[in-house]
């Protein structure tokens, strides 16, 4: 099985703050939310939980320690960025199922749909 972390090269590095010479690796992480819309009304609760994780995976990439002193100037120590998506179960467990299949079945190396490597679940699935 292929690894789920994805290595950049440093001809791909972009504007990230690690020396440009040196390679990095992409964890995606797969979000369930639970009920994210209701109907045409956003759930306040699923965007505070998302928001969480994107709020998190962002002070990771960038060192930021301003809320978890030790993830100050991670960055810098550690090859390793968080990309974050999620995708709403809508409280049906078929569709959690379906959402994960989807997940896992990506291509390995594809910079548009990055297969995960770690997932965080919703509350509640029905």
């Amino acid at each position: 099985e292929a690894s789920k972390v994805d290595w950049i090269t440093p001809s791909e590095n972009g504007n990230f703050t690690r020396p440009p010479e040196e390679p990095f690796a992409l964890c995606h992480i797969g979000i369930m939310g639970s009920n994210i819309r209701k109907g045409s009304i956003p759930s306040k609760s699923a965007f505070e939980e998302i928001a969480g994780v994107a709020l998190a995976a962002h002070h990771l990439n960038t060192g930021d320690g301003s809320i978890v002193r030790e993830v100050q100037d991670l960055h810098l120590r550690c090859p390793l960025r968080f990309t974050v998506e999620s995708k709403d179960n809508q409280y049906d467990k078929m569709i959690s199922v379906d959402n994960t299949n989807e997940y896992l079945s990506r291509p390995t190396q594809s910079s548009d749909t990055r297969k995960p490597c770690a997932f965080v679940g919703a509350r509640s699935s029905s």
